[in-house]
């Protein structure tokens, strides 16, 4: 289960650091080209799950400290 958690965690690390060099360099400069577009949204459910992630770390971390 382990190894599941970390593939689904560096997909969401690599998709939403992807959406932000496509909406900072990539995008305004080429949007024309059909496989940087194809990148965006195979990579878009990560950008969209990882604010759910960031508040499961945090929520992790508040229990580990209370026990």
């Amino acid at each position: 289960m382990m190894l599941v958690r970390k593939i689904a965690m560096g997909y969401v690390v690599v998709g939403f650091s992807y959406f932000l060099l496509w909406h900072f360099v990539l995008g305004p400069t080429d949007k024309a080209n059909s496989l940087l577009q194809a990148f965006f949204y195979i990579f878009l459910p990560a950008v969209l799950v990882f604010p759910y992630l960031i508040v499961e770390a945090v929520d992790e971390a508040i229990r580990r400290r209370r026990e």
